[in-house]
Order: C-alpha cells, then sequence, then structure tokens
C-alpha cells in the first residue's frame, strides 16, 4: 500500500512538474529571442523611432510593445501572432513600393527578416522597462490632453444656497435633491460613538 501511495505521487509530481518547466523553457526561449530583435531594432530602426532618441518618424515609435502595438500613421506596427498582418514585417521585407524600412534601400539581411518574423509569429513578447509602459509619443501635445481634468485652471466655486452650516455639505444635499434622495436621517449621540467605535 504505502508502494503504490509513493508510486502515485511520484507520478503525480512528474505530472504537474512537466507544464511548469514546458513554461520555463518557452519563456526562456521568448527571452533569447526578444533580446536578438532588440538588438536589430536598436541598429536598424531606434535612431528613428524611439524615444531615447527622440524621434518618431511617421508618428511611429518601436522601442516599448505599446508603442508597437498602437503603431503610427499607417495603423498599429505588430500583430502578435501575425506576420502577414504586421506592418513592420511588411516593410522590412520590402513587399510593398510605398512602405519600406530601413529606407534608401537598405534592406534589412534576410536573417534579420526572418528573425523579425518569427519574433512576431510568436507572439511578439517584449519586456518593457516599467518607466516606459503607456509611453506616448515625447512632445506632442494632443486636444485630448490639453482637456484633462488635472491640467484645467481652477475655478471659483459658490457652494448651492442651501439652509447646510458646511459647504461641503450643500454640495452633496444639491446632488441628493438632482437625484431625487433623501438624506438619511440625523445620528442620535449613542449611534454616533457607536458608528466612531
Amino acid at each position: 500500500m504505502e508502494r503504490r501511495l509513493t508510486r502515485f505521487f511520484s507520478a503525480l509530481i512528474l505530472c504537474l512538474a512537466t507544464p511548469v518547466v514546458g513554461l520555463a523553457q518557452s519563456v526562456e526561449g521568448d527571452a533569447a529571442l526578444e533580446k536578438k530583435v532588440r538588438v536589430v531594432l536598436e541598429s536598424h530602426c531606434f535612431k528613428c523611432h524611439s524615444h531615447q532618441a527622440g524621434k518618431n518618424k511617421g508618428a511611429l515609435l518601436l522601442d516599448s510593445r505599446a508603442a508597437m502595438l498602437k503603431g503610427g500613421d499607417t495603423g498599429p506596427a505588430i500583430v502578435p501572432g501575425h506576420p502577414e498582418k504586421s506592418l513592420l514585417v511588411k516593410a522590412i521585407s520590402y513587399a510593398d513600393e510605398d512602405l519600406q524600412m530601413p529606407p534608401s534601400g537598405k534592406k534589412l539581411a534576410a536573417e534579420d527578416i526572418a528573425l523579425l518574423s518569427a519574433w512576431v509569429k510568436s507572439g511578439a513578447s517584449w519586456t518593457d522597462a516599467p518607466a516606459k509602459t503607456g509611453l506616448r509619443i515625447p512632445g506632442k501635445i494632443t486636444d485630448e490632453d490639453r482637456r484633462y481634468w488635472a491640467f484645467q485652471p481652477l475655478q471659483p466655486l459658490q457652494p448651492p444656497a442651501l439652509d447646510e452650516i458646511n459647504p461641503i455639505d450643500c454640495f452633496v444635499r444639491s446632488r441628493l435633491q438632482k437625484e431625487g434622495l433623501q438624506p438619511a436621517p440625523t445620528a442620535d449621540p449613542r449611534v454616533l460613538i457607536r458608528r466612531l467605535l
């Protein structure tokens, strides 16, 4: 009986560990592929499409996953899992006369194109630095940015004219009336003390 339990638990541990080992190998493979892709992009693309260079030709940045997914003037640069739909792969393959990167006939080596295609096909894993997540195009302030509440100038605001002692209560009472609600009745001192404890 003891032997059977030992065999059972050994088999169970092996079954549970196998996917974890496979996942670790997959993550390790993705990291190695990403590292190679970074080298290619840094060598050929970042001088015109990166935050660090302060350039974003065609409103395209390629140094963060969010920026690649957002894309530039012509659309998303990558569609993870689909190199045939990814403008980055289309541009570096020189498949379209109007979209060729790098420009001026400086086409990437065949192995670099294959590497970027394989990377997109595998899901385009990319580890953004914490400071680079959700990055925006540097130096470009949109109308939407200007409308954001935190950037609006302060405006003097008069509380609604109600018979409340505290101006904040005037705002609360006014909103309650607008919503057709009644405030809760005033609590007696015992209830207030119990709420504090």
